[in-house]
Formats: structure tokens, C-alpha cells, sequence
């Protein structure tokens, strides 16, 4: 089981609920059917490639925000997204897995149509 954790601030866990630390679980989302993956879209209002964007470090502060809402849908905690407005920046993160994050981020879902490219030979 490979994935990412975060602690919201204090304020915003009072706010919101749940443990200090939730769990995104990584190899739940990859493995999602594509209703599930169509279904956060919806609630959320974010491309899952964004999303994906945001677990490797890349994502929009939205994207972000969607991507521990995630994480606390996986963990059974609901709030309507439209009413999820946590500290985005202030967000601690913490890779938990047994793969080099590093790797994760090489075999992670594609986030575009795009064919890979290759380098120019010399």
C-alpha cells in the first residue's frame, strides 16, 4: 500500500473533523473504476489528471484541496467539497509506501492523452 498522508491545521481539523493524519491511499485511486474517478470529478469539479498533478507535487491549490477531500472520502469522512475550504498551503504531507516516491511518480497514472517523447539523439 503506497500513498500520501496530511494534517490539516488545528483550526481546520476542529473545523472539519477526522484524525490528525489522513490517509490518501494511492493504489485505491489507481486501481478505481472509471465511475468512481467520473464521480470525483463531479463533486469536486476537478479533472482527475489534475488531481494526479497534485499527488506528484504539481496541482493547482484546488487540485490540492480535492486531493484531501479524497482522502478523507476514502476514510469515510463526507463534506460537500463547496464547503471543504481548508489551509491549502499550510497542509503537512508525508509520503507512506514502501516505493521510492520518486518511483511513484514515474509509474503514476498518466496525466495527459499525450504519447511519451523521447530525447532527441545526437
Amino acid at each position: 500500500m503506497s500513498g500520501k498522508r496530511f494534517r490539516m491545521t488545528v483550526e481546520d481539523r476542529a473545523e472539519y473533523g477526522g484524525e490528525e493524519w489522513v490517509f490518501l491511499d494511492f493504489d485505491k485511486l489507481a486501481n478505481a473504476r472509471a465511475v468512481v474517478l467520473e464521480r470525483y470529478e463531479r463533486a469536486t469539479g476537478v479533472l482527475m489528471q489534475n488531481i494526479l498533478a497534485a499527488y506528484t507535487g504539481n496541482g493547482s491549490m484546488e487540485a490540492s484541496r480535492a486531493l484531501v477531500w479524497i482522502a478523507r472520502e476514502q476514510s469515510g469522512l463526507r463534506t460537500p467539497f463547496s464547503e471543504f475550504n481548508i489551509h491549502t498551503l499550510k497542509l503537512d504531507v508525508e509520503y507512506v509506501g514502501d516505493e521510492d516516491p520518486e518511483q511513484e511518480k514515474a509509474t503514476a497514472l498518466p496525466l495527459s492523452d499525450s504519447p511519451p517523447t523521447s530525447p532527441a539523439s545526437d
